[in-house]
């Protein structure tokens, strides 16, 4: 497809808003090829519990940026930023387009402006946050950085103490918030970025959420976290920081009672979910796709294309 101007064509949403079966309709029609962001989906082993596209699905279509490390790697946001960047561009060497899908924000920010490079915070500054952490709590600079910084509150991760301790430590040493000085030294991309979401009403997303978590605990969820400690025991570390993981290691440990389980993963889905549409509203380039039962993916594949097309009339 000689000629074809560089395009990141963007499929978002939150978790269970069925963007993969989407997505591989929309690639059909773009003769695209995915570029998967997910924050988990990197993690070889880890297939049920992050909704990993099937063999079937990635069979039909090519799919990157999945089982790129195992579980027991230190993997950034930054470090995804780069390897998907030049998936990019050997797609497009390849006369393909190219179709990112996903839902985790801030990879798709490392992806499509790549993340900058902190300021040095003194050390005085991160010992009075690492003691803040210790004799306050982490809930206390959740609520800190929701008054210095709430739109780095409503990206990150508040149960990841690294990141919330981070963006704490940059305020706290430039009195700047870290969102700011993302936005100012973002690097410029070098390709067109047109964005496409899947936005289902809260009802529905939530009877999705339910739906999909009993199918992953019938299909063997618990089963593939027992064989992810029994053969990598040092995966432990990424699953406790992964939504649905760490709730089924809590019942392993014993701390969880097993007829809880179902419920504590959906309520905290959900929540996470909420999270994700705070993070893709405040991007106001976004279009969104309307979604409801009857719809099926082919026609939601449709209207997506039309979209695109319509959005960024530069792209053949």
């Amino acid at each position: 497809m000689a000629g074809l101007t560089r395009t990141v064509y963007v499929l978002a949403g939150p978790t269970a808003a069925g963007k993969t079966e989407v997505a591989v309709e929309t690639a059909r029609l773009l003769d695209a090829e995915i570029i998967n962001v997910d924050s988990r989906q990197v993690y070889r082993g880890m297939d049920i519990g992050t909704a990993k596209p099937t063999h079937a699905q990635r069979a039909a279509i090519p799919f990157h940026m999945i089982d790129v490390v195992d579980p027991v790697a230190v993997y950034s946001a930054a470090e995804f930023g780069e390897k998907a960047r030049k998936e990019a561009k050997a797609i497009w060497a390849r006369g393909k387009r190219v179709l990112a899908e996903g839902g985790s924000g801030l990879y798709f920010l490392a992806f499509l402006e790549g993340l900058f490079d902190c300021p040095p915070v003194p050390s005085e500054v991160r010992e009075s946050v690492r003691r803040d952490l210790e004799e306050k709590g982490l809930e206390e600079l959740v609520r800190e950085l929701e008054r210095v910084d709430p739109n780095m509150a409503d990206r990150i991760d508040r149960r990841n103490p690294v990141r919330v301790c981070r963006a704490v430590e940059v305020f706290r040493a430039t009195g700047v918030p870290m969102s700011k000085l993302q936005k100012e030294r973002a690097q410029s991309p070098d390709f067109n970025v047109v964005w496409c979401g899947l936005s289902w009403s809260r009802d529905e997303l939530y009877r999705r959420i339910n739906m999909r978590t009993r199918q992953m605990l019938e299909a063997g969820w618990v089963d593939e976290v027992r064989r992810l400690l029994d053969s990598t025991p040092a995966s432990r570390l990424v699953m406790e920081r992964t939504l649905g993981y760490r709730e089924i290691l809590s019942m392993l440990d014993g701390s969880l009672e097993p007829g809880e389980l179902t419920e504590t993963i959906t309520r905290r889905t959900r929540n996470y979910a909420r999270r994700q549409m705070t993070w893709f509203r405040a991007n106001r380039t976004i279009v969104w796709i309307s979604c409801k039962r009857s719809c099926t993916p082919g026609k939601l594949a449709h209207r997506i294309r039309d979209a695109y097309f319509k959005h960024n009339p530069i792209t053949s």
